[in-house]
């Protein structure tokens, strides 16, 4: 279910989807009537899709992942979460890093 939730643009929608008690997936959208349907839709459709998709992401790794592994994983993330300044600069850390 959306929730309102308050930016510097003003109030807007928060679409979040929770799997097995942890968030898989959110994102914001316009305030107003639609903006709430276009997130409960989004909502649906992502949970939908994050269900019958691959199951690996859901289940729980015993095993520590190798540093090529992690570094890969960790700017998938970044590339979601941060500007595309702060994931240039992230991308270009590890490739010196890895490097090293």
């Amino acid at each position: 279910m959306p929730t309102r939730y308050p930016t510097k643009a003003g109030v807007q929608w928060w679409a979040v989807v929770k799997i097995e008690g942890r968030v898989a997936a959110t994102k914001l959208f316009p305030a107003g009537t639609e903006g709430k349907r276009e997130a409960a839709q989004w909502e649906r459709d992502t949970r939908k899709a994050l269900l019958e998709g691959p199951k690996e992401s859901l289940t729980t790794h015993t095993a520590l992942p190798s540093v090529l592994d992690w570094a890969n994983r960790y700017t998938a993330y970044a590339e979601k979460q941060f500007t595309k300044q702060t994931f240039t600069e992230k991308k270009t850390v590890f490739r010196l890093f890895l490097a090293f």
